[in-house]
């Protein structure tokens, strides 16, 4: 064991990433949280970010709304997943529609502002 190195009891196995489809779905309630965040801030773009902590909250918001109208059946998913889809949102595999600021903070991507 190096220095550093968390110790994990016998048997320990890594938390797989939900499906993919529900992957998907969780990344576009992000962006669409984020979006939501920025636009309610009334901040310029080059000012506005977001920590995850707001992210997870809005998102959690909107699933409680999607599943009182029965459009969400997936399992409940505690924050570090949220957390793991707010970085997927921020990659190329998934558009990156949002950006990373700093470490844990978020805002959306200029490319979503300009003009094509």
């Amino acid at each position: 064991m190096t220095e550093g190195e968390t110790v994990k009891i016998t048997g320990w196995q890594p938390q797989r990433a939900p499906p993919k489809n529900e992957c998907e779905a969780m990344v576009q309630i992000v962006n669409e949280a984020v979006m939501s965040l920025f636009h309610e801030s009334k901040l310029p773009l080059r000012m506005f970010a977001c920590e995850l902590q707001e992210i997870y909250i809005r998102c959690q918001q909107k699933v409680r709304q999607l599943r009182a109208d029965d459009a969400w059946n997936f399992p409940f998913r505690g924050k570090r997943t949220w957390d793991r889809r707010v970085n997927d949102a921020a990659s190329e595999r998934y558009g990156a529609k949002i950006v990373a600021v700093t470490a844990g903070m978020y805002r959306p991507h200029p490319k979503m502002f300009q003009e094509t």
